[in-house]
């Protein structure tokens, strides 16, 4: 692994790159955050959310998920600590308050249910769904699924090996492409999940509001694909650091 050199150099490289990546990756991933929250926050009114909550539901029952044993949660700030208490498998309560504000909607496997604050983003429920056929398929679907899961971990162990080896290694030349590489099956799934939910949509969606449906699915892919591409650079930025606290040339 290391080449005989100062260790406290490479402690402290090892620090200051794991630190960059993270800064840096908050800092890289802010702006299309932000134009997707401005983005949602204009796109459907009240009448328009109300449909997408109605179809929504009714899919949601149609396709028989509640007697599989998932549950849709319309979860607020007024029942989400109740709703929280209700799970078998708990999860982070973070999660669930941040749904109940609207900022995020998910399918959570484990506790198997689907939160989402049905008066703020109704039509996330379609994408939601989307992921619950995927977990739920006896496919490649699933299988996808399940490599998913491993994506972040993955992504995070070549960070680790990238900053733990010299930089003429494999790990630390590649660092930034192995990254990507790992968060791939995230980016996959997500597109197969809005895939899924919109041809449950089709059929049941105004013409103007599954149009509509498609245009905030392909911005919000687009935060995970954006997302992939800064996490890649930010760990690309941290092995450079490193080395040149701790290899300089």
């Amino acid at each position: 692994l290391m080449a005989e050199h100062n260790y406290t150099d490479t402690a402290i490289g090892i620090g200051a790159g794991y630190a960059v990546k993270k800064y840096s990756e908050q800092i890289l991933k802010k702006p299309y955050s932000i134009y997707l929250k401005d983005y949602r926050k204009k796109f459907f009114n009240d009448a328009e959310n109300q449909i997408f909550k109605q179809k929504g539901f009714e899919t949601f029952t149609k396709l028989g998920l509640d007697k599989q044993g998932i549950t849709l949660i319309d979860i607020n700030p007024a029942n989400c600590d109740a709703e929280f208490a209700k799970l078998k498998f708990k999860g982070k309560l973070s999660d669930y308050k941040k749904a109940a504000d609207g900022k995020q909607a998910f399918f959570h496997p484990a506790a198997e249910s689907i939160a989402v604050n049905c008066d703020k983003r109704a039509s996330s429920i379609f994408h939601e769904i989307g992921h619950v056929h995927n977990y739920t398929a006896a496919d490649w679907k699933n299988k996808l699924y399940k490599v998913r899961m491993f994506s972040k971990p993955a992504a995070f162990l070549a960070l680790t090996a990238g900053l733990c080896t010299n930089k003429d290694s494999f790990f630390n030349e590649n660092c930034g492409k192995l990254t990507f590489a790992a968060l791939t099956p995230i980016i996959a799934e997500e597109a197969l999940a809005s895939k899924n939910g919109q041809n449950m949509a089709k059929s049941v969606l105004p013409a103007n509001l599954f149009k509509k449906l498609k245009a905030i699915n392909a911005r919000s892919l687009g935060s995970y694909i954006f997302g992939a591409i800064a996490t890649s650079i930010a760990a690309a930025f941290a092995v450079d650091v490193k080395n040149r606290i701790a290899q300089p040339a």
